[in-house]
């Protein structure tokens, strides 16, 4: 397990802190664990920047990731950034996030995910996103975007949750959120489960909450999309 807490940064020249995870061609079994808290961060790129990626592996591997109880303060960039994408390996894949209780001010887009999966990849995510208070970005408070790319045998399931965030006087949407599957629903019991509640977006410069599903789906199709929203105050 790694753990990165309690650090004071400013000013650096990249980001103020980048920490990947890539597995490829990997023959055994693997988890991860990763803990960023309670770090103060101002100035650099992207205040904190985390990428998962799994790249023809032939093993099940799963990952959890903790991003809590940070201050990113006028990052050049975005101020938390955490991506993940899987492709080319026919075994589980598992990837746990949580980012909780952050505050960003002063950056591109606040808080910044993506997730995809693509060719023959079988993918579990669990994303809770709660409690963060992200203020002043140039772009949009939080962005939010999964992608599944074409493929008779790719899978994903999605369990999101975003909650009790305060999302205030950014200049894009207060939250972006974006699904796209494009894989022709060939996966029996896809699902897409999100929560969208309790979160209080006031003074964005567009929409208070964009968001957008777009998919293809085959005559076979048996994937489900539930989607909870209680938006608080928008």
């Amino acid at each position: 397990s790694v753990d990165i807490s309690g650090n004071t940064i400013t000013n650096p020249t990249g980001d103020g802190i980048e920490y990947d995870i890539s597995v490829s061609e990997s023959e055994v079994a693997g988890y991860a664990s990763v803990n960023i808290e309670g770090n103060t961060i101002s100035g650099g790129e992207t205040g904190i920047d985390f990428e998962f990626e799994v790249d023809s592996s032939s093993n099940e591997f799963a990952a959890n990731v903790t991003i809590t109880n940070n201050t990113v303060s006028d990052s050049n960039y975005n101020g938390i950034v955490a991506t993940a994408a899987v492709e080319y390996t026919s075994n589980s894949i598992a990837y746990d996030l949580t980012l909780d209780s952050n505050t960003v001010t002063g950056s591109n887009d606040g808080i910044y995910i993506y997730a995809s999966n693509s060719d023959e990849a079988t993918v579990n995510y669990e994303f809770n996103i709660t409690n963060n208070t992200v203020t002043g970005s140039d772009y949009d408070g939080m962005y939010v975007s999964f992608y599944e790319d074409y493929s008779t045998s790719a899978f994903m399931s999605v369990d999101m949750t975003i909650s009790g965030n305060t999302l205030e006087s950014n200049g894009g949407d207060g939250l972006y959120f974006y699904f796209s599957d494009s894989s022709g629903g060939n996966q029996p019991g896809q699902e897409w489960n999100v929560r969208l509640d309790n979160n209080t977006i006031t003074d964005n410069g567009t929409s208070g909450i964009f968001l957008s599903l777009e998919g293809y789906l085959s005559e076979s199709s048996t994937g489900a999309v539930d989607i909870i929203l209680d938006f608080g105050t928008v």
